[in-house]
């Protein structure tokens, strides 16, 4: 693979597993020594253009030459075995995978003659044709392989004690008078905004822990964080123009997409808003809208379940499988076929609903308690006997792992190997109207909205890694 890293101070280092190496580019003659479990098996100056002659496995390499930026080849094949595989590359297909854990970042293709990845974090990659347990790919590291199988990446996933929360309790003065729902809070907890107004529809922005606010939005519908990369998306439709907001810090704010819409999808949201298989979605009296946040396109979709309006819920794809909620009906019903056909799932209504961002992992609060599902609401299952009536909407914390805050108390739910689990994560507080649940992955921070002027309820969960995926760009070299 082709690896481009920074001399400084006269060296760099990378772990990398290999038996091939060759200087693509640098500032000048370099030393390069490579390294086994702690063994140098080679030690030499090189020029551009050189390469090892000959297999010597390596797990560690060192350049040090003049500072600047250094490209070279690293890899379990030579870089002429993998030109030759890639020169004849016509066309490429780019995606972006999201990963943690296991994940199949490409799938196998004979017309594929190599693999270009970028991650945003540490990531191992592997797959049939890899003669060693993985290949480490640094953050912000280029790596190419030659490979027209099956290609995964591998991040270490994040682990939580929910016995070892630290409970806040209630926290006044943290929100803007009546914050209503919608709501974010930054690591430091110096920006933070809400939602406020009598239907929601205001966007309030503090930069200095809550001393002043500030209106910064209005016409707003829904208003939502990506717990994966921490960008922050507002709807709004103006007339009947649609237009999706986006900001990295909640202060500077550009558009993301904007498109005409039929007035027949309605003009009152129903919830809150999910980012499934990244799509932002926000469902409506009559329908939902779409918009996708790779592209900026943006769908509507108005359908019936056996002729009656569908209530809370989301598609989980692109507009084929979809759960909703269906109160005509006393149900939620299930589609594959774009809404042609519906199949019950759960014989009572929804009251709230979220899915996580794979699409598969979803809660849902009904009359009699909250419901979880880890295959996309075919299977559904009663997470506990603990009430949520009158609580929040349940918030997702990873995986199947869902938080509410109900009667002053924040509780979770889980579901692990169909085993269903719920338990309170804190002891009562003041505050018994929130209906909104916050959870920052980055600081693990998990707080309650401002309703009705009550506190805001806080704590933070325990967890031993990153909670946030790896973010890989996916380049296919198509011959």
């Amino acid at each position: 693979m082709i690896i481009n890293q920074t001399i400084k101070n006269g060296f760099t280092i990378v772990n990398k597993t290999g038996a091939y190496f060759s200087l693509i580019s640098a500032g000048g003659v370099v030393n390069v020594r490579l390294s086994e479990k702690g063994r140098t098996v080679l030690d030499t100056k090189m020029w551009v253009g050189m390469s090892i002659d000959k297999a010597i496995h390596f797990d560690e390499i060192t350049i040090k030459g003049d500072d600047g930026a250094v490209e070279f080849w690293a890899g379990d094949v030579s870089m002429s075995q993998a030109r030759s595989a890639s020169a004849g590359a016509k066309a490429i297909r780019v995606s972006i995978a999201e990963v943690d854990g296991y994940v199949n970042i490409a799938s196998g293709d004979l017309t594929r003659s190599a693999v270009r990845v970028r991650p945003d974090k540490d990531v191992y990659l592997m797959g049939a044709a890899f003669t060693s347990g993985g290949w480490r790919v640094a953050a912000n590291e280029i790596a190419e392989i030659p490979l027209a199988g099956s290609l995964y990446a591998y991040k270490p996933r994040a682990f939580l004690d929910f016995s070892k929360t630290v409970e806040y309790g209630s926290v006044s003065d943290f929100w803007f008078g009546n914050c209503l729902g919608q709501c974010w809070v930054s690591d430091d907890t110096v920006t933070r905004l809400c939602t406020a107004g009598v239907f929601e529809d205001e966007l309030m922005l503090t930069t200095d822990s809550g001393a002043t606010w500030n209106l910064i939005h209005t016409d707003v519908k829904s208003y939502t964080v990506d717990a994966r990369t921490g960008i922050q998306y507002v709807l709004k439709i103006i007339g009947s123009e649609v237009r999706l907001m986006k900001s990295t810090d909640g202060v500077i704010w550009t558009v993301l997409a904007s498109a005409y819409i039929a007035a027949e999808i309605g003009s009152s949201s129903w919830g809150y808003p999910s980012i499934i298989n990244n799509w932002y979605q926000q469902k409506f009296t009559n329908g939902s809208i779409l918009v996708n946040l790779s592209n900026g396109e943006i769908k509507t979709k108005t359908v019936l379940c056996d002729g009656n309006q569908l209530g809370v819920g989301f598609w989980l794809d692109d507009l084929m499988t979809g759960v909703f909620s269906v109160s005509a009906l006393a149900g939620v019903y299930r589609t594959t076929d774009g809404g042609n056909t519906w199949m019950q799932v759960l014989a009572k209504s929804a009251i709230y609903m979220k899915v996580a961002p794979d699409g598969e992992n979803l809660c849902l609060t009904a009359s009699d308690g909250a419901y979880l599902s880890s295959d996309g609401g075919e299977n559904i299952v009663k997470a506990g006997a603990i009430s949520v009536i009158d609580g929040s909407q349940p918030c997702h914390i990873k995986d199947c792992i869902f938080a509410f805050f109900r009667a002053g108390r924040l509780i979770y739910a889980s579901l692990d190997n169909n085993a269903p689990y719920m338990d309170y994560l804190t002891a009562q507080s003041l505050n018994y109207h929130s209906k909104f649940v916050g959870f920052n992955p980055s600081t693990a921070l998990i707080y309650t909205d401002r309703h009705s002027f009550g506190s805001s309820h806080q704590a933070t969960l325990f967890v031993s890694g990153d909670l946030r995926p790896a973010s890989v760009e996916v380049m296919e070299l198509l011959s």
